[in-house]
Parts: C-alpha cells; sequence; structure tokens
C-alpha cells in the first residue's frame, strides 16, 4: 500500500486528511492549531469563552503557545491524558477525551466523538530548513505518531531508521546546546546582545574541553568587551511576569508526593470556615495541618540520619541519596515560598480563575513556617539551651546591715524594682486581652512573659523596626507590611521555648493580627522602639 492509498483509507474511516493541510501545520509549536482551537471550542465551550475574556484577542496564541510549553515540560502523554492548567479557566482545561466504559452518559461519548484524528503528508517541521516527515498523525492537533514510509524499491527500512536518527533533527548548527563547540569564525558585525548569545555558545563544558577561540574579521575586542559588561553588571529582566510560573509550580510541587488533595481540602475548610469567635479554631487548624507537618518533619530526620551513617561507613552511594532527600525538602520549601510570592503578587493584577490555585497558597502559607528543617529533636538537648527572659518574684524583705560605711544614694523611683501603677495598668490590659488567644494550660504568667517580653524583646531587636519607628508616625508605623514579618521571624525564634503558644501563632493570622493589636497598644512597642532609637 503506497502511502496516499493508506491517507485516503484513513480519510474513509473517520480521519481527517485534505490536500494542502501540510500548510496549516505550525513549524514553531509542532501543533495543527485548527484542530486543537476547534476541539475545545466545541467541547468545552464556557472554558473557551471564559479564555477570551482574560485574554481578548491573543486568545488563540495565548493557548497555544502554553500548550506547547506544557507538552514540552510535562510530556505528550501527560497533557492528553490530564490537560492543562490555564489562566481564567476553573479546573484543568481538556485537550482529548477517551473512550468512556458505556454509553450511559451522553455528554462524556459526545466529548469522545467529537475527537479530531487527523493525517497529514509530506510535515516540513524545521523552522530552519525544508525536510519532511513522511506522515504525521495528530490527536486534536497534537502531534502523536510519525511514520517514514519506504518501499524496496527505492529505500529499505533501514535507511528510515538512519533518518529518524541522523536526519530529522530540527536545530541549525549553531543553535542551541553544542557542548562540543570550541571554536568559532566570525565574518559580520557582533553588537549587543547579538555579541552576548552568539559567543557565548563556546561556554558550554563538556570533557576534555579546555580552551576555546575566535577568528573574528569583523569586530574590535574592546567593543566586544563593552557589550558584555552592559549584560555581566547589570542585566535586568525585559519583559512580562508570566501567570503560568504559578501552574507550572503548582505541577512541581503537586507531583512530588509531599501532600494530597484531601490534606489541602482539610486545612483550607478550617481556615475558610473559621468563626472568630471560637477558640477552637487554632486547635482545629494544627490538627489539620500536623500529620503533613509531621511526615515531612520525619523524612526529613531520617534522611539526616542516612547521611551520617553513610558518611561514617564510606557509602558514597547512600551518602549522595541522604543528601538528594535533604536538598529536595529544602528546595520543596523553597519552591512553596515561590509559589506564594509570585501568587500573592499576580493575583492582584489578573484573575486565575481557578480555585485549586488559591487552595494552594492557603495551605502552603500555613505549611512554609512549621517547616523548620534541621531543628527536629527526639528529646531534649540541653546544649544549645539559651536564656530568653526571666522572672522576678517577691520573696519578702531581708535585712543584710554590715555596719557603718559610706553613704549611697536612695534609689530613684525610675529604677526602683517597683512596677509604675501606668505600667501596672498597662500589664493587666494585655493579660486581659491575651486570656482568650491561646488554647491550652497556659497561666497568665506564661502568657504574659511571651508576649510582653519574648516577642516584644525579640520584635524591639530588628532595626528595621526601630528605623520605622522613628521615622513614622504611630498610624504609619501600625500599617508597615513588615511587622507581620518580624513577628513570625520572631516567633520561630521563639518556638523551642515556647513550642505550644509558637505554633498557635505560625498557622493563626488571625491570631498574629490580635498580638500586634497587643504589642502596639498596651504593649507600646512603638513607643519603646522610638525610645530605643533615641538612645542610640
Amino acid at each position: 500500500m503506497t502511502w496516499g492509498r493508506g491517507c485516503s483509507w484513513l480519510a474513509a474511516n473517520g480521519w481527517l486528511h485534505e490536500q494542502g493541510d501540510h500548510q496549516k501545520y505550525d513549524r514553531s509549536r509542532a501543533l495543527f492549531p485548527d484542530d486543537l482551537i476547534a476541539w475545545i471550542k466545541e467541547t468545552q465551550p464556557d472554558a473557551w469563552a471564559k479564555i477570551e475574556k482574560s485574554h481578548g484577542a491573543s486568545a488563540t496564541n495565548s493557548l497555544l503557545d502554553r500548550v506547547r510549553d506544557q507538552l514540552d515540560k510535562q510530556g505528550t502523554l501527560d497533557v492528553i491524558r490530564h490537560g492543562i492548567d490555564f489562566l481564567g479557566v476553573q479546573g484543568k482545561l481538556k485537550l482529548a477525551a477517551f473512550r468512556p466504559a458505556s454509553g450511559l452518559n451522553p455528554d462524556i461519548l459526545k466529548r469522545y466523538n467529537a475527537n479530531r484524528l487527523r493525517v497529514v503528508r509530506q510535515v516540513r517541521y524545521s523552522l530552519y530548513n525544508e525536510n519532511s516527515i513522511d506522515l504525521v498523525l495528530f490527536l486534536n492537533g497534537i502531534p502523536i505518531a510519525t511514520a517514514e514510509l519506504k518501499t524496496d524499491f527505492t529505500q529499505s527500512v533501514s535507511d528510515a531508521i538512519f533518518q529518524y536518527k541522523k536526519d530529522r533533527l530540527p536545530k541549525p548548527k549553531g543553535q542551541g546546546a553544542e557542548p562540543l563547540l570550541s571554536g568559532m569564525y566570525v565574518d559580520k558585525k557582533l553588537s549587543g546582545i547579538q555579541a552576548v548569545q552568539t559567543l557565548s555558545r563556546l561556554n558550554r563544558a563538556y570533557p576534555g574541553k579546555d580552551t576555546t577561540y575566535v577568528i573574528d574579521l569583523f569586530n574590535e575586542g574592546p567593543e566586544v568587551l563593552e557589550s558584555f559588561k552592559m549584560y555581566y553588571e547589570t542585566a535586568e529582566l525585559a519583559g512580562n511576569s508570566d501567570p503560568n510560573m504559578v501552574f507550572d509550580l503548582r505541577g512541581k510541587l503537586d507531583g512530588q508526593g509531599y501532600y494530597d488533595e484531601h490534606e489541602i481540602d482539610r486545612v483550607v475548610e478550617v481556615e475558610i470556615n473559621a468563626d472568630p469567635e471560637s477558640k477552637q479554631t487554632q486547635a482545629k487548624l494544627a490538627k489539620a495541618i500536623e500529620p503533613v507537618v509531621d511526615r515531612l518533619l520525619k523524612k526529613y530526620q531520617a534522611a539526616q540520619k542516612d547521611l551520617l551513617v553513610a558518611q561514617e561507613t564510606q557509602n558514597q552511594t547512600a551518602e549522595e541519596e541522604a543528601q538528594a532527600t535533604l536538598d529536595a525538602l529544602q528546595l520543596f520549601k523553597r519552591d512553596m515560598g515561590t509559589f506564594v510570592r509570585v501568587y500573592t503578587f499576580l493575583s492582584q493584577i489578573m484573575d486565575f480563575g481557578n480555585s485549586e490555585i488559591e487552595k494552594r497558597a492557603i495551605f502552603y502559607r500555613r505549611l512554609i513556617p512549621l517547616l523548620d528543617f534541621g531543628r527536629e529533636r527526639e528529646g531534649i538537648d540541653l546544649s544549645k539551651v539559651t536564656l530568653t527572659h526571666h522572672s522576678l518574684r517577691n520573696l519578702g524583705k531581708q535585712s543584710m546591715a554590715l555596719g557603718k560605711g559610706g553613704q549611697l544614694q536612695p534609689v530613684s523611683e525610675s529604677g526602683s524594682g517597683e512596677v509604675h501603677t501606668k505600667e501596672k495598668a498597662l500589664l493587666s490590659e494585655i493579660i486581659e486581652k491575651v486570656n482568650d488567644l491561646f488554647e491550652g494550660e497556659l497561666s497568665d504568667e506564661d502568657k504574659l512573659v511571651y508576649v510582653n517580653n519574648v516577642l516584644k524583646g525579640k520584635l524591639l531587636e530588628s532595626d528595621k523596626l526601630r528605623q520605622q519607628a522613628e521615622n513614622n508616625s504611630k498610624s504609619q508605623f501600625s500599617n508597615s507590611p513588615d511587622l507581620y514579618g518580624e513577628l513570625i521571624d520572631a516567633t520561630i525564634s521563639a518556638d523551642e521555648a515556647h513550642g505550644n503558644m509558637s505554633k498557635q501563632v505560625l498557622i493563626s493570622k488571625e491570631l498574629q493580627a490580635k498580638l500586634l493589636e497587643i504589642l502596639l497598644g498596651p504593649g507600646q512597642l512603638y513607643e519603646t522602639l522610638r525610645e530605643a532609637e533615641d538612645r542610640s
């Protein structure tokens, strides 16, 4: 059977095939755009309407670029099976439909029957030459298979194999990564970014490659040096922030298997349905997120032990595996932080239209502060105990007369050791306000020491807050975006000595807000910072 007759047979059995199809193939994206867009419009009209609303005239190009990006990162099989995340679309945007187990659901069957199968002849796939592949099979615009057809009269199967291995590569010479490239002949003018990009192709490491050279017939050394200096010291990102970065990070984080959907939903449900008047909110949130925290901290601790054992036994393979686990967990935490920062910024200027993204932002915000990798404890380790506060108790008056001696000036009122009436009132107000904040068996003294001594003491150490207090009114200072971050840092620092209360603070925005209200009110944080700055 010739490939022409083969295409005709496929066309007679449900495949799409038309003369000139190859001209509609998008070489830059390796897609057949007409089929992809047509299938989405037919099977997911609501999603397409949202895409057009979000992206306007660029809807088609934005979608095609996103599909190409996800095919490169996730692979064809994953994209066809699971679809893609796309800005403005709730849930996954499907790119194919599989045969249903039964015909009981007409909607699913309709989507399956809407799949667009296409065969295209002589597909010219490269942007740099006119090489072609005999046949390409597409599913809804996505290429899923290729074929090189041969006959014994012209070329053999071995010729087809050679073509696939050696003669069907899309990158031209001089483009992309060529690690063996050691020399370059330049016969035209180069400047700016063009000079940097062209000459930097030599900068690819390869075993045994220790020398590079350039024969340049057009450009002067100082001019080339200026081009590199421009980007070496002052390079800046030129372009818009890509919202798809959020979707990509979600896929990366989800794919590591450190949590599941049920655990995300459990935390988000507590967060969303929290009753500000209920004392049980913090306890519920702690219960919801604790299994994930416990699992990750134990995994990190186990990897640390494995690393020590591997180093002691000089087992290099085991050492590398343990170190890779530790690095992966640290990177996981950093990626969550990146996700939260990027999403928080971009969500202010665009609507992601995806509740799964918002749920993860909530989940990650709660999880990140609790993953204190490297500080896990199975028992009590006193080797690094430091004094964080002390308590004064009135043990009564005792006479310590030593006979006559020189006269000393009496202690002034400001340093008499007696709490002033105003200070007593402020402390009473602090105790009254913190009484309802924390769960568990905690004394008034515990709460007072934690808020007024430990947290406030650590906040007073902040140079950033001290400068802000000095240069701003109390109202302006109270609205500083740095207050929450400094409070979280102070809470984390106090975690070992005051673990119960610290964990409640870290998982509750409401509790953080109330603590800052107390510290800025009766806690006199602002006033004390200004006094400290004046003294310095």
